[in-house]
C-alpha cells in the first residue's frame, strides 16, 4: 500500500519502492526512540509522504536552476494563473483519498457492500435490499453507518493535519474517486 501511495507522487516505481525502503530503515533505525501515539499505519503514511516531499522538492531544485527560479512553470505565480496544484496540494488529496480508502476497507464486509452498491452501482435501497436479501431499513442503516464513520475519519484527519473543514461535495468527490480505483469486484463479498 505505501508503495503505490508513494507511486501517486512519484510516478516511478523504482522511486516509490526506493522511498517506502528508506522509510522503513528509518523507522528500524530509530525503534528504540519512536514514541507511537497512534496507529503504525498511519505514522508510515505520514513518513512516506514527507519522503515523497522531500525527494519532490530536491528533485525540483536539481532541475530549476537560479536564473529563473522566479520564473516559468514552477514560479508560483504561474501555479496561480494555471491553476496547477503545487506538491503538497496533490500529496494533502492523495493522502485524504488514502484515508477514505482504507476507512471503506474497515467496514464491515456487509456494511462495505451495501455502501458500494449505493455509491458506485447507483442503485435504490429498495434494489439492494432485493440483491442481498435484506431489508430496506438494514440498507438505509448501513449508508448511514457508512457514511458516519467516513466523515468522522475525514475530520479527524483535517484536524490533524491542520486543513480547513471539508465540504460535503469535496467529500462525495473525493468517495467516488476511491471507489472507482477500488473497483466493485475487489471489494463486495458479503
Amino acid at each position: 500500500m505505501l508503495v503505490s501511495f508513494a507511486y501517486n507522487y512519484l510516478k516511478t516505481v523504482e522511486d516509490s519502492k526506493g522511498i517506502v525502503q528508506d522509510v522503513f530503515i528509518a523507522v528500524w533505525n530509530n525503534r528504540e526512540n519512536l514514541k507511537l501515539e497512534g496507529n503504525l499505519k498511519s505514522y508510515l503514511f505520514t513518513a512516506t509522504k514527507n519522503k515523497c516531499l522531500n525527494f519532490i522538492e530536491k528533485k525540483r531544485l536539481q532541475t530549476v536552476s537560479l536564473d529563473n527560479a522566479g520564473t516559468g512553470e514552477f514560479s508560483p505565480a504561474s501555479r496561480i494563473a494555471a491553476k496547477i496544484p503545487d506538491s503538497s496540494e496533490v500529496m494533502e488529496a492523495e493522502e485524504l483519498r488514502a484515508t477514505i480508502y482504507d476507512e471503506i476497507q474497515k467496514l464491515p464486509p456487509k456494511c462495505r457492500a451495501i455502501f458500494i452498491l449505493s455509491r458506485e452501482e447507483g442503485l435504490s435501497y429498495k434494489e439492494i435490499a432485493a440483491q442481498l436479501e435484506v431489508s430496506t431499513k438494514t440498507v438505509e442503516n448501513q449508508i448511514g453507518i457508512a457514511l458516519k464513520r467516513i466523515r468522522k475519519r475525514v475530520n479527524t484527519y483535517t484536524k490533524q493535519n491542520q486543513l480547513g473543514g471539508i465540504s460535503t461535495t469535496i467529500l462525495a468527490i473525493m468517495i467516488t474517486k476511491v471507489l472507482i480505483d477500488l473497483g466493485v469486484n475487489s471489494v463486495i463479498s458479503v
